[in-house]
């Protein structure tokens, strides 16, 4: 396999067990796994990077919506950005520090911003996110959908 399969393949298993993880709201094992994503991949923002970026944007714009913000979400970004500084680029770093604060590219952020209002995500915004670095656009997508998954209260879902 090629390095770009070897990358998706091992990113696809790490972010297996951080959506599992982040599902049982079991943010101790989130840190853990999301560790493993810091760094992993190349680029500018390496695919892991961006795949935090996009939970750490996600669980920083629901805690800001929450009238009682969820401390797991805000300790989750907190030593996301403590780790990143450690363990990726210092470009990374900055981006998933500005996640952690709501911050994100704007075909992301309109996307973030229809599921969060029950909105159609159109073709149109998915093609814009595609153009969004080599990977990153989608690749923060991801991550929005894990976040998404990491503010599920368990107790509440249908099954």
């Amino acid at each position: 396999p090629s390095f770009p399969q070897v990358i998706s393949h091992t990113l696809w298993h790490i972010t297996r067990d951080l959506y599992n993880a982040l599902l049982q709201q079991d943010f101790d094992s989130a840190v853990t796994i999301s560790e493993k994503c810091l760094g992993f991949g190349d680029g500018l923002t390496p695919a892991g990077d961006d795949v935090i970026a996009g939970i750490c944007a996600v669980f920083s714009l629901v805690n800001r919506m929450s009238t009682q913000p969820d401390m797991n979400r805000v300790n989750y970004c907190e030593h996301m950005v403590q780790l990143a500084v450690k363990l990726t680029s210092i470009v990374s770093a900055a981006f998933i520090r500005a996640a952690c604060e709501g911050e994100l590219n704007d075909p992301l952020r309109q996307i973030v911003l229809c599921l969060f209002n029950g909105e159609h995500v159109g073709d149109a915004l998915l093609k814009q996110l595609s153009q969004t670095g080599h990977t990153s656009g989608f690749d923060g997508l991801a991550g929005v959908v894990l976040g998404l998954t990491g503010t599920i209260n368990v107790e509440n879902t249908v099954n």
